[in-house]
């Protein structure tokens, strides 16, 4: 596990080079409408609530693609955990942000800040199952921004209870550490999550925005998902935003094979058909 972290730290350290604020970490938050809280168990809980990368022994290598339709911008990244050689799990992720999409003076004007036309983002988090049934993870976040050129830093924390094996609750608080970064707004979640011994999932989150001046600061989402007996993931999602006051709606697809899997994920605005997001993922388990 030492070995683990100390990798993690060396790359960190040294690869060359901040992803969109707003990044959910992967296919399966994005399939499932941002309902992961208490989901939380793959290396997306790097960015959705750390303390998941304790849930089960794994070694999780995942690259992601993921393509924002009304703003132009791509976005790769790689994401690596390890929650098996050691009782302290660790994550890391490195994602790039490209984006085309110019501004008009009307976005100017209804933006609280012009999105960055390039960024990227290194983060590194920890998790420990405390008490059976109750694990704790924190996560550091280092951002960059070209053109506006701002770079710093965040950190989350983040918890998880089983009530029993199907039923879990999840919290966490986003971007707790004060930063110069306009997108990362401090964010407190809660989540439950519900499985039955058939295959079938059920997940809701409700976030709040700690620092939006809307009179409305919340956001909710609700999610399903489903493992068929032919080892095919599907999941579904829906979410409301009071803070923009738009709805989406997504879903998502997933082969698992014996040693990895292979996944698209879309996530849509109701009423505007530009706004869409896309995602690949391709995982390597070991």
């Amino acid at each position: 596990m030492i070995f683990t972290l100390l990798t993690f730290l060396l790359i960190a350290l040294f690869a060359p080079g901040v992803v969109s604020a707003f990044y959910m970490g992967g296919e399966k938050p994005l399939g499932l409408a941002g309902a992961y809280t208490a989901v939380a168990d793959d290396s997306s809980a790097i960015f959705m609530n750390p303390a998941g990368l304790s849930q089960a022994p794994a070694y999780i290598f995942t690259i992601d693609y993921e393509i924002d339709k009304k703003y132009d911008s791509n976005l790769w990244g790689v994401s690596l955990m390890d929650s098996s050689t050691g009782s302290i799990a660790a994550g890391f992720a490195y994602y790039k942000l490209i984006r085309d999409h110019k501004l008009s003076e009307v976005e100017r004007l209804t933006n609280v800040s012009e999105l960055s036309d390039e960024e990227e983002v290194f983060a590194l988090a920890i998790s420990e199952m405390y008490a059976p049934g109750f694990l704790f993870g924190i996560s550091a976040k280092y951002y960059k921004q070209r053109s506006p050129n701002v770079q710093d830093y965040t950190g989350d924390i983040g918890i998880l209870y089983f009530f029993s094996p199907q039923l879990k609750l999840g919290l966490t608080g986003r971007n707790l550490i004060k930063n110069d970064i306009s997108e990362l707004h401090k964010m407190f979640a809660g989540g439950v999550a519900y499985s039955t011994n058939f295959g079938l999932g059920v997940s809701f989150d409700l976030t709040k925005d700690a620092d939006t001046d809307k009179k409305d600061d919340t956001i909710y989402s609700i999610g399903v998902q489903l493992v068929t007996p032919d080892a095919v993931m599907v999941r579904a999602g829906y979410m409301t935003d009071k803070i923009v006051d738009k709805r989406y709606y997504s879903f998502n697809v997933s082969y698992m094979g014996p040693d990895y899997s292979l996944g698209y994920a879309v996530m849509k605005d109701e009423a505007d058909k530009n706004d869409i997001i896309q995602n690949i993922s391709l995982k390597l388990m070991y």
